[in-house]
């Protein structure tokens, strides 16, 4: 599986960006403080609890251009068995494709998801290297959808 950043040069030369912020667990108090970028990518991380639909939806207006989000894959065996052993998150469902899914169609459109970070011996069975994976990540373009929607947002700025 590719690493992260192979997938972030790719989409930083598609999307034309040229400036970006990395988000890791952030305080609501320290979002209000972050300027918007064109790519943000956010590790979650972040415990079960909270409003976690609310925070996505907060990292979806600081990028304009490309929302990266970094998630664990719920159909690693390596994830499902720390979760067992108390060593991760439980219960959430956050990371779940299904419960995320829609709430980043609210953001954007989904234009791309990606498995990472998979042992390297299982790159020559993609299908086997998606199971292992232990992260999945989702690229979110947030840009305007309608011409319409396009000139708003530059009237705006």
């Amino acid at each position: 599986m590719d690493s992260l950043a192979s997938h972030i040069a790719r989409w930083t030369a598609e999307y034309g960006i040229t400036s970006s912020l990395e988000i890791a667990d952030v305080g609501p108090e320290r979002l209000r403080e972050l300027e918007p970028a064109d790519l943000v990518v956010v590790r979650q991380g972040r415990a079960p609890g909270g409003d976690w639909r609310a925070d996505l939806q907060t990292y979806g207006r600081l990028a304009r251009k490309l929302l990266v989000l970094v998630t664990s894959n719920p159909d690693s065996p390596v994830v499902a068995a720390s979760r067992l052993l108390g060593l991760g998150r439980s219960g959430a469902g956050v990371d779940r494709t299904d419960v995320l899914a829609p709430v980043l169609w609210e953001i954007g459109r989904v234009r791309d998801h990606v498995y990472l970070d998979a042992p390297g011996w299982t790159g020559a069975t993609p299908r086997l290297g998606r199971r292992l994976a232990r992260l999945h990540a989702f690229a979110v373009d947030v840009r305007p959808r309608t011409p319409q929607a396009r000139r708003r947002l530059a009237q705006a700025t």
